[in-house]
């Protein structure tokens, strides 16, 4: 499998299998026609319009979405609060194990 996707006539036949708030704007697709075993399966960014067969790398996902977003202020001392505009969502990132995540445990 390659970092490369379906094209956009593919993405429009194509329906979304899952979404978890942590992907942010990523999704997993399936094409139905696809002709090809093994690559009707791929991952969807909403924002760039790109696709890809490889997974996302999470850390940079995670990256991109710190320097987009704002701290807020609070009073939690395990974590720091980020609202994110583009998704209008916060998350949050656990001192301790410097994990992300989109709820705090």
């Amino acid at each position: 499998m390659n970092r490369f996707g379906p094209s956009l006539s593919v993405l429009r036949r194509s329906e979304v299998i899952e979404e978890r708030n942590e992907w942010a704007e990523w999704s997993r697709l399936i094409d139905p026609q696809c002709p090809k075993a093994g690559y009707e399966m791929y991952w969807y960014n909403k924002f760039t319009k790109a696709t890809q067969f490889n997974e996302p790398d999470w850390q940079e996902v995670w990256k991109i979405r710190v320097r987009r977003s704002s701290v807020v202020p609070g009073k939690m001392t395990n974590y720091t609060e980020y609202y994110d505009s583009r998704l209008q969502a916060n998350f949050f990132r656990n001192h301790a194990t410097k994990q992300y995540t989109c709820a705090p445990s």
